[in-house]
């Protein structure tokens, strides 16, 4: 950036305290950074302390869907049962994912203000006349010059990206067992060294080619700003310069952060830092209705100042000179987790209390209906249903030709909507299925200790035999045909009648993933009692002191 009217040209960089966590990047090419937070209080908390934010844990990053490698087919008594509940898993990548504000996490996008000059000094925010944030989308036309088939490339591509991802695995598989392992075994130790370094050498030519590949097939990476149309909540993305020098797209606001003037410690005091708020969600649409944010899109945050031009005076309103623009980098690229993101959705704990039926029973037995009914449904002439009341499934019936008018009570329409979810439940796990299911939900007995002793006690399996060993193959037959008995009675007992014999029949499992399932059903039952707090995970981000950064 040349400077104006002789001073010193200006940069937008991270805060000072961000700037270790992008070491060994010199402070003049760090670029702003994304701060998380768990309460939607966010913006007060990021006031009062800029640096108490969360850690970016594994959770925050983006997870692939690979096939895991099949495993051979055993023979009795287990003939073609499954030996997995899922013939997938979920790899992951080095991209940033950021949550939805309905999964309780808010980000922030931060970055300073700085004159390029020696000591890298804070810039004047008084000659700032207007500052603002764009969201950005990178996409790339992969094969867009190769003359292939769509198909051809698609295929190319995933079998690049699973190798990839496979050896990401192994290489973070290592890494776990290397932190447990300390320095007690050197053999395994060293082993376990042998085999990381020959990892990263594999992951960095698997990376390579998939580079050489894409420039093979001529890919190309494509810019795009969202530009809002004339139409409410209407616009489109098209492409864009990286720092333009006027802005069209849509802008959000970046504001300044003023400290406490009573605070001699804010990291704040002194400097130049500008923070806004990211946005997980949005109601525009392009005109063919697709939203304009997904869960599929690499998305990226850019920062800009506009220099005051001191010929013009100023005015509150943006624009209000033509002064020179001084653009950030990028920020790191992310994708957003989609709304049924078990991670996400796991962080907003919700408690639906269900009618009390006794008590209701008592209550309507002393008053009229329509004190109790307060939910009206009125249903226009010929839209009414009409069938024979009798307690069976209607085989036969019509729409009621006038206006009908019923009110029901909220506790009845829950009552039956509670029915008809438990009923289906068990229907779809069964017809499609989809046993993992069970682990995406719990049940607390009225004997939760109980429950908890029959699903841990599995006294068939041999003490000497681990778990984390290949059950299936190392017990004998007799063996493994009680053991499957005594599941199917234990998911019987926990689960409902049937739930054992569709679980160990032939199109069940085999015992493995079956003691997995048991054991993880059973862990909750004896933690429901105590269950751990929605908060005390959380990590937050390492202070940093201001004797601690250095400028070159």
């Amino acid at each position: 950036m040349s400077a104006t009217n002789g001073q010193h040209p200006w940069l937008l960089a991270a805060p000072w305290y961000g700037w270790p966590r992008q070491a060994p990047v010199q402070p003049r090419e760090t670029r702003p950074v994304l701060q998380k937070y768990e309460t939607s209080r966010f913006v007060t908390e990021f006031l009062r302390d800029p640096q108490h934010s969360l850690k970016f844990v594994d959770e925050d990053l983006v997870h692939r869907l690979e096939l895991l490698p099949p495993l051979p087919a055993l023979g009795p008594p287990f003939g073609t049962r499954r030996r997995r509940l899922s013939t997938q898993t979920l790899v992951k990548t080095g991209t940033r994912k950021l949550f939805l504000d309905t999964h309780k996490r808010f980000y922030l996008v931060v970055c300073e203000l700085h004159c390029d000059a020696p000591g890298f000094p804070s810039a004047n925010r008084d000659q700032v006349c207007e500052a603002g944030l764009v969201v950005r989308r990178r996409r790339v036309e992969v094969g867009a010059s190769s003359g292939l088939a769509p198909k051809i490339v698609t295929k190319q591509a995933a079998g690049l990206l699973r190798d990839i991802a496979m050896t990401s695995t192994q290489l973070e598989n290592l890494e776990r067992i290397a932190a447990l392992s300390g320095s007690e075994d050197d053999g395994l130790v060293a082993s376990i060294r042998f085999r990381r370094a020959d990892a990263v050498a594999r992951l960095g030519a698997e990376r390579r080619r998939l580079a050489a590949w894409s420039e093979e097939v001529g890919s190309v990476w494509a810019l795009e700003g969202w530009l809002p149309s004339a139409f409410d909540k209407i616009g489109r993305w098209q492409q864009v310069e990286e720092s333009p020098g006027e802005v069209t797209e849509q802008v959000y606001p970046l504001y300044p952060l003023v400290p406490d003037p009573r605070d001699a410690g804010h990291a704040g005091r002194a400097r130049a830092i500008y923070f806004g708020v990211v946005p997980t969600s949005s109601a525009e649409a392009a005109v063919d209705g697709t939203a304009r944010f997904d869960d599929q899109a690499l998305y990226e945050v850019r920062c800009y100042v506009r220099r005051h031009d001191p010929r013009c005076p100023k005015k509150p309103v943006r624009g209000d000179c033509k002064g020179e623009l001084v653009w950030s980098h990028p920020t790191e690229t992310y994708r957003l987790a989609s709304h049924f993101d078990l991670d996400g959705t796991g962080n907003q704990p919700v408690t639906i209390q269900l009618p009390d039926i006794p008590a209701l029973q008592a209550r309507a037995a002393t008053a009229r209906p329509s004190q109790l009914a307060t939910v009206k449904m009125v249903s226009p002439p010929g839209s009414g249903f009409q069938f024979a009341d009798s307690g069976k499934i209607p085989t036969s019936g019509g729409m009621n030709p006038g206006i009908e008018i019923c009110s029901f009570s909220i506790p009845l329409i829950t009552i039956v909507a509670t029915f008809v979810f438990k009923l289906f439940l068990g229907i779809v796990m069964l017809v499609f299925n989809l046993w993992f299911l069970l682990k995406l939900k719990f049940c607390i007995p009225p004997s939760a200790q109980v429950a908890g002793d029959v699903g841990a006690e599995l006294s068939l399996i041999p003490p000497s035999l681990s778990v984390d060993a290949d059950i299936d193959v190392a017990m004998s037959a007799p063996a493994s045909a009680a053991l499957q008995a005594k599941l199917s009675a234990d998911f019987d007992a926990e689960q409902g009648a049937g739930t054992g014999a569709a679980l160990t029949g032939p199109a069940g499992y085999t015992n493995k993933p079956l003691i997995e399932l048991h054991k993880d059903l059973a862990a909750d039952y004896r933690l429901a009692a105590n269950a751990p707090s929605f908060t005390e995970t959380l990590e937050y981000e390492d202070h940093v002191d201001r004797s601690e950064v250095t400028v070159s």
